[in-house]
């Protein structure tokens, strides 16, 4: 008389999970075979029906993420490991590349019933389905339509080189041409004093920084262009300067 409890206490208990399992995913959640890795460890109970149920598990985590199994990439492989005892289960559940694991793994213990590690391993195979996926390419509008820099040719450097010597010569006439007159005694009439300055010698210099800096600037752009540029220097009644022609 005392068997038949015992014996229908185990039936319940065996068929109440089977039951919920086999309502959860249906036949065509299923686990691809050749994209799903599950190492089911003998400590745990029955390795055969154990491994039916992560297949079935894993099919339903891809469908609650959205991704069938069509689209997952030929180096990537869903691994679930299933270790400890009846009742007190440890899984895993991780996506491998040929390069190491894809993103955070999910891993837990439950001292559970089979129903809710079957649920632990169906919500972690939905958070880690997207993984599967081919990663998407690197598409940045704005890098790709960056061109790259072009370095600076012989007449660019001799340009760039150029304009800073001449934007220093300019500023250092403009300097001169602002000192004050420097007085002194003259030698031959004590009562006279005669005034010098730095302004012909400043205007000097800094009309010769000004024509190499337009001569400078003609290059540089000439350079960066690559249009057809003439510059010569010219010279007068007045004095001399540069004169530059780009053909465009």
């Amino acid at each position: 008389m005392r068997s038949l409890p015992i014996l229908l206490c185990i039936g319940v208990g065996a068929g109440s999970s089977t039951a919920a399992l086999a309502a959860t995913p249906s036949p065509a959640s299923t686990a691809s075979p050749d994209r799903v890795e599950i190492t089911i460890a003998p400590s745990v109970g029955d390795v055969e029906v154990m491994d039916r149920w992560m297949q079935l598990a894993a099919g339903s985590g891809m469908n609650d993420a959205g991704v069938t199994w069509p689209e997952v990439a030929d180096d990537r492989t869903l691994v679930i490991e299933i270790e400890g005892s009846l009742l007190e289960y440890e899984y895993f559940v991780g996506v491998r590349t040929p390069d190491g694991w894809a993103g955070p793994a999910q891993s837990a213990s439950c001292e559970c019933r089979d129903q809710q590690l079957i649920d632990g391993v169906r919500l972690a195979v939905s958070k880690l389905g997207p993984q599967l996926r081919p990663p998407a390419p690197d598409a940045s509008p704005a890098a790709s339509k960056l061109r790259p820099a072009r370095r600076l040719g012989p007449g660019g450097i001799a340009g760039a080189t150029l304009l800073g010597v001449g934007g220093a010569a300019v500023l250092g006439g403009i300097l001169m041409l602002a000192l004050p007159p420097k007085w002194s005694v003259d030698e031959d009439d004590p009562g006279l004093e005669r005034g010098k300055t730095l302004r012909l010698p400043g205007a000097i210099v800094a009309g010769a920084g000004v024509a190499l800096v337009t001569v400078g600037a003609v290059l540089l752009h000439r350079d960066r262009t690559k249009r057809r540029a003439t510059v010569a220097p010219t010279a007068g009644r007045r004095g001399f300067g540069v004169a530059a022609v780009v053909r465009f």
